[in-house]
């Protein structure tokens, strides 16, 4: 199983297409943030549909409309769609701050939110892998996280 973050869908629409030529049965599952569903809805609706995309920390899957040549690739390939919240990707950025040492930002780290928030089934002994991608983390998103996000969890952090 591959588990890919997904925005305009250029990134799922390739591993898809390569992973599945090497083993047509791997598993190819997308995440997107609630807050802007385009490939889930563009699946349900047959054709690329634009949704209204509300503000999110993974703005690097924050495209409002999934890609008119990407989206017959993804339907081909794709398994499933699957969506996480702000929150799930917010603890997803900071476990993989805590326990891994990568400062990924929301967009790569939505993939772990998705396995994190039980969206995904995955079988005993499965071998899974998370796309952890994106561009930058933006400190706007660092500070969101220390305001917002480290006291609910009874916390704190500062970020220099």
């Amino acid at each position: 199983m591959i588990v890919v973050p997904v925005g305009g869908g250029g990134l799922i629409a390739g591993i898809a297409a390569a992973a599945k030529a090497k083993k047509e049965e791997v598993k190819i599952i997308g995440v997107q943030s609630r807050e802007c569903p385009s490939a889930k809805e563009a699946i349900r609706h047959g054709f690329p549909f634009l949704v209204q995309a509300g503000k999110t920390i993974a703005d690097g899957i924050r495209v409002a409309e999934t890609g008119t040549r990407t989206l017959p690739i993804i339907q081909k390939y794709a398994d499933e769609i699957v969506l996480a919240s702000e929150e799930e990707i917010a603890d997803a950025m900071l476990l993989l701050l805590e326990r891994k040492h990568i400062v990924a930002e929301g967009a790569g780290a939505a993939a772990l939110a998705a396995l994190m928030n039980g969206s995904i089934d995955i079988a005993p002994g499965s071998n899974v892998v998370l796309v952890i991608s994106g561009e930058m983390l933006k400190v706007p998103s660092c500070s969101g996280l220390s305001v917002n996000h480290f006291p609910a969890r009874g916390e704190s952090c500062i970020f220099q």
